[in-house]
This record gives C-alpha cells, sequence and structure tokens, in this order.
C-alpha cells in the first residue's frame, strides 16, 4: 500500500472535481504532446494503451468508492485562511503539494512496482491540473468555493463548479479541440513556465483566487464572468499542460 494513503490530511473533506472533464483531458493530452522521446516511452510501459488525457479522470472517478475517497479525496488541494500567510511553512503542511512529491518520488524510485507507478502517475497528471485551478487552494470555511451556491443560466450549482466546468463548457469544444486551440505556445513561455516548480504555481493560483469571488448575481451575469476570467483560465490550463510535461521530462529523463 502507497505510504500516500497514510496521510492524515487536511481540514475540511470536499468532494470537487476540478476542471471537469474536459479540463483535466485537455491538460493531460497537451502535456503529452510537449514530452520528450523518452518520456513517452516512459509512459506507454507504465500505462500501455492508457492515454494521460484519460489517465486525467481516475483520481476523480475513484471518489465513488467510499473507501477510495476517504483515502484519496483530501490530496486535491491546500486550504488556509483569509489571514493566514502563504509561505513555506503552511506549504510544507500534507495537502496537494506532499501528494505531488509523494507520487513523483515513487515515479523516480526504480523499485517501485508498476501497479503503484500507475496510480502515482495518474495522480501526477491530475494533481498538476488541480494545483492550477485557483479555488483548490481557496478557503476552509466555504471548501473552495463549493458553498457559495450561484444560479448558472437557470441551473443551481457552485462557484466551484463554474470554475471546473461551466466556463470551459461555454466554449464548446472537445478536449481534442481545445487542445489545439490552446497548443499555440512561445518557446519563451515554455521555458519559462517550467522554469518554477508546484509551489510557485499554488501561490498564483492563491493570488488569483480572491478574484473569482468578484461577482453579483444578475441578468446575464454569466456571460460577463465568463468573459472576465476565460482568459485567465486559459492560461492556466495551457500552464497545467505544459508544466505537466516539464515535470514528467525531468522525471524521466
Amino acid at each position: 500500500m502507497l505510504k500516500i494513503v497514510l496521510f492524515s490530511l487536511f481540514l475540511i473533506p470536499t468532494f470537487c472535481f476540478a476542471w471537469g472533464k474536459i479540463g483535466h483531458r485537455t491538460v493531460g493530452e497537451l502535456a503529452s504532446l510537449h514530452l520528450t522521446k523518452e518520456s513517452k516511452n516512459r509512459v506507454v510501459k507504465i500505462f500501455g494503451s492508457e492515454s494521460m488525457a484519460e489517465a486525467s479522470l481516475w483520481p476523480d472517478r475513484i471518489k465513488s468508492d467510499p473507501k477510495m475517497r476517504k483515502l484519496y479525496s483530501h490530496l486535491h488541494y491546500l486550504s488556509f485562511d483569509k489571514n493566514e500567510n502563504f509561505n513555506k511553512n503552511s506549504a510544507n503542511k500534507k495537502n496537494i503539494l506532499t501528494a505531488i512529491e509523494t507520487f513523483t518520488n515513487i515515479l523516480k524510485n526504480k523499485k517501485s512496482p508498476n501497479s503503484e507507478k500507475v496510480i502515482a502517475l495518474r495522480f501526477i497528471i491530475h494533481l498538476i491540473g488541480d494545483l492550477h485551478q485557483p479555488l483548490h487552494i481557496g478557503y476552509p470555511d466555504d471548501r473552495g468555493g463549493n458553498t457559495i451556491k450561484v444560479s448558472w443560466f437557470g441551473n443551481k450549482t457552485d462557484l466551484h463548479h463554474v470554475w471546473d466546468d461551466e466556463i470551459i463548457k461555454l466554449e464548446e469544444l472537445s478536449y481534442t479541440e481545445y487542445t489545439k486551440k490552446l497548443n499555440t505556445l512561445s518557446i519563451k513561455d515554455i521555458s519559462k513556465w517550467q522554469s518554477t516548480g508546484p509551489l510557485t504555481w499554488a501561490k498564483e493560483s492563491r493570488a488569483y483566487m480572491p478574484k473569482t469571488y468578484e461577482f453579483k448575481e444578475k441578468k446575464h451575469w454569466e456571460f460577463e464572468y465568463s468573459y472576465k476570467h476565460l482568459d485567465f483560465l486559459n492560461t492556466r490550463l495551457k500552464q497545467a499542460g505544459i508544466r505537466l510535461a516539464g515535470h514528467l521530462n525531468n522525471i524521466f529523463n
């Protein structure tokens, strides 16, 4: 059994599904296009025929199993209060950052059995995506926006779900189409984004996160809100995919 399941992580359970299926698949697919040849071979050796896009969904799917949810659902986020400074000490609590570190070490360890590497790689793909969703570095009192209820085009939902799914759905693209749209990147951006690590990526999410609360529900507020945040959301998907590729390239090369 992986050591990671022994984590007594976190403050309040949450069952959010960051980025939703299209977002996570897009991150996985984009990353797969920027792997080195050696990294691609290593991924195939671990996964077989499973694609990175499909593997990205497994850590959310297992939440339907109560036992798996209890073991793993708290790995997806890092929450701290509004007045608490996000520093090295707060980041050292057991959370999404320590989970990424633990799964990374499993992939680096030549003695790790492939069964553990499959789980570790699935989580790395998923969690680096999660880390770029601002509300996964949110407030514990509203569970990262999960308790902020809103009406989205007449349907009841919550702020977290708006960021996971609803804004992305307005693009009306499949994950392969979304990947093609986002895969217009400069070498300068790729190099810059891959020069930092998970702690920096978490700080970026936290810095933007308060802006996600800047809205007033009114007629057609959904269009205004989506327009305001879409560019940032797309940038975060790009960064997640490119950084995931860089992270795996560092592990496997």
